[in-house]
């Protein structure tokens, strides 16, 4: 079980404080971490949808395709 990793406080100790800060230190950052990830978003230069064939990569398994 993964809260039994977390310790004798669980998820309720450590992990919850360091989300909370991670989320407030990520809404304080908003614009600047939006202006980053729009990047993925607008870039002409990332092929998404490349195919492995012309990659030279080869698949076996036919669902992974």
């Amino acid at each position: 079980n993964m809260v039994d990793g977390l310790g004798i406080t669980g998820y309720e100790g450590i992990f919850l404080k360091t989300c909370e800060i991670t989320l407030s230190v990520l809404r304080s950052h908003r614009e600047t971490l939006m202006s980053v990830l729009e990047t993925f978003i607008h870039d002409p230069l990332v092929e998404w949808t490349k195919s492995h064939k012309s990659s030279g990569v080869e698949v076996d398994n036919p669902h992974a395709q």
